[in-house]
């Protein structure tokens, strides 16, 4: 993830110390497995289309942040579930899936879940 940052604010942390960040508080949404569980079928059936995605590691040229992986895609599944359970913004998930597959596959995939293929999200029921 991009974001910007000043020196003046990093220099103060760094000689006064960082505030403690806020606990995110979820109550009850806490991602359930049937969640994750859905997630991952979502991503496989995406995987299975496009098996070049699954693994596709920067070459030493590119600087890259995030990149596609079985570890990548397997941590996208979670965190997608506890995005859901939170109700984040499109906006937000998208950003977490580039965070963590990079660009390309990001693009790829949230493509292919916005597709017509797909089943009503809204039929989805976490069990």
């Amino acid at each position: 993830m991009q974001w910007s940052l000043r020196s003046s604010e990093w220099l103060d942390g760094y000689l006064q110390g960082w505030p403690h960040p806020m606990a995110l508080d979820m109550g009850d949404n806490i991602a359930c497995p049937g969640s994750i569980r859905h997630h991952r079928q979502l991503q496989a059936a995406f995987l299975a289309r496009f098996p070049r995605l699954l693994c596709d590691p920067p070459d030493s040229q590119t600087s890259v942040r995030g990149w596609p992986s079985p570890r990548s895609w397997t941590r996208l599944a979670h965190c997608a579930a506890l995005a859901e359970a939170a109700e984040a913004s499109d906006a937000a998930c998208a950003l977490i899936t580039t965070a963590l597959v990079g660009e390309a596959a990001a693009a790829e995939f949230l493509a292919y879940l916005n597709g017509p293929d797909l089943p009503d999200r809204s039929l989805v029921v976490c069990r």
